[in-house]
């Protein structure tokens, strides 16, 4: 009787009624849990490897835009030249406009 009441507690909490259960389930425990630290390791590895790939996408489009950026800055500075240009030889018709009515 005392023997079924042992095993009746010992159910209760979950624990098996042998050492040699208790230890058949701390093995599959563990197997459980090397199992999903391996899965855990492969999904870390191909994030890693999906985190270099965006890295590299980026580095790609900062290059393009900065390089866009570039081309920008140099198309702005030439149209500031032309307008410059523009300007000056207004000014000198102006002046040739303002010399012939005098």
């Amino acid at each position: 009787q005392q023997q079924q009441q042992q095993k009746a507690s010992l159910e209760q909490q979950g624990k098996p009624e042998s050492p040699s259960e208790d230890s058949h389930t701390s093995v599959d425990a563990l197997t459980t849990l090397q199992d999903q630290l391996a899965a855990q390791r492969d999904d870390n590895t191909l994030l890693k490897a999906e985190i270099r790939e965006l890295q590299d996408m980026l580095a790609v489009e900062r290059q393009a835009h900065d390089e866009s950026a570039d081309l920008f800055a140099d198309r702005i500075r030439a149209l500031e030249s032309d307008l410059q240009e523009a300007r000056a030889k207004l000014e000198k018709i102006r002046i040739a406009t303002i010399d012939l009515h005098s």
